[in-house]
């Protein structure tokens, strides 16, 4: 099988590595988990490094003007290919250096927010912040796709998502018939659909290089969703539900009443708002799979064994049930109001239907 332009043809050993982010056991040279899109940049060999013309924004950092490949990637005279290990780690610092070359020389400063009504603002730096100044792998730039503002703050639209995460988020309100599905979707989501992928691949029966390519794709296009949500969140540095609702008597807004002890079910990430990241994740997997297998219904499951679960395991009859599922999860822990949740579902969407028709196309013939 070849993936896209690439002309080298990869062995289904590597191609394994690819598909389950594992490294054979019977491979002797090899100790451990391998990044897989460490096996992917080796499975295309197409990698270019960049650089780019950098400003400085009004916040004193960095702001991309333009950004340019510079040379290809090149197999590095005496290093062992046949040593599976040695080819994922460099492999994958090549991919970390090129791809944080251009703010490399940029000391980013901490962002702690601001104090005006609406703004997001924080007694700790707003973590991940780099992400937002990150060249993606398959966007043009990584504000691209970047969400519309969120509801006015003096908007309906505003106020009713104000009370529904006030009232469904409330940690008083908790333990009920909502809380099991809440918690289920509060850990690494990343990491579950992965999961749920492994799950699937195995279940319809996908080839070693069918599941390399379908892991290949949704993983690359979940990167450019974590660095366009993290653009999103600093270009909008919205506030949280619970800044917005123990200020609610102090924002000028006559219908919104406050609550000085409201506390929601999961504690606040330090980031903004706007957009979700667990619904960009989600966005872009199921957005992902629903266009790798060219249907919106499939039966899967996906684990979370978190002890404090009552079901560690749900299952889904399509991969939209579940995007819709933690659109409202993500309410339910009182961190999100649903404008973040819904429109970061629809950015890794659209970064998945975007990276499925221009990325990784098959070679007619090479299967």
């Amino acid at each position: 099988m070849r993936l896209g332009t690439d002309s080298r043809e990869v062995s289904t050993e590597r191609l394994q590595i690819l598909a389950t982010g594992w490294v054979p056991q019977q491979s002797a040279s090899v100790n451990g988990p391998l990044q897989p899109l460490s096996a992917f940049h080796l499975a295309r060999n197409r990698f270019f490094e960049t650089e780019a013309a950098v400003g400085i924004d009004k916040r004193g950092h960095p702001e991309t003007v333009g950004v340019r490949p510079v040379r290809k990637f090149r197999k590095r005279p005496g290093l062992p290919y046949d040593d599976i290990e040695t080819i994922g780690r460099v492999c994958f610092t090549d991919l970390f250096i090129g791809q944080n070359r251009r703010i490399a020389s940029h000391q980013l400063p901490n962002y702690f927010g601001d104090m005006n009504v609406g703004q997001w603002r924080s007694p700790v730096p707003m973590a991940f912040l780099f992400m937002a100044f990150v060249a993606p792998f398959t966007l043009n730039r990584v504000s691209q796709f970047r969400p519309p503002p969120p509801p006015p703050l003096n908007s309906v639209a505003y106020l009713r998502e104000y009370e529904e995460v006030k009232a469904r988020g409330d940690a008083n309100a908790h333990p009920n018939s909502e809380t099991d599905v809440a918690r289920f979707w509060s850990g690494n989501v990343g990491a579950q659909f992965n999961g749920a992928m492994r799950q699937t691949a195995n279940a319809q029966g996908l080839s070693v290089g069918d599941s390399a390519r379908m892991f290949a794709l949704a993983n690359i296009a979940a990167a450019d969703t974590a660095m366009a949500v993290w653009e999103s969140k600093y270009f909008y540095n919205f506030w949280r539900p619970i800044t917005a609702i123990q200020e609610g008597e102090n924002d000028g807004i006559a219908r919104t009443e406050g609550n000085v002890t409201w506390a929601p079910l999961l504690g606040t990430p330090p980031y903004p708002d706007y957009v979700s990241g667990a619904n960009g994740f989600t966005g872009v997997f199921t957005g992902m799979l629903e266009l790798f297998f060219g249907t919106d219904q499939m039966n899967f499951s996906v684990i979370n064994f978190n002890p404090l679960l009552i079901q560690t395991e749900r299952f889904y009859t399509r991969f939209s049930e579940a995007a819709e599922e933690v659109v409202d999860a993500r309410i339910l822990l009182g961190i999100h109001f649903r404008t973040a949740d819904v429109e970061a579902r629809r950015l890794g969407n659209r970064i998945a239907h975007w990276t499925f028709q221009k990325f990784l196309r098959p070679v007619p013939g090479s299967e």
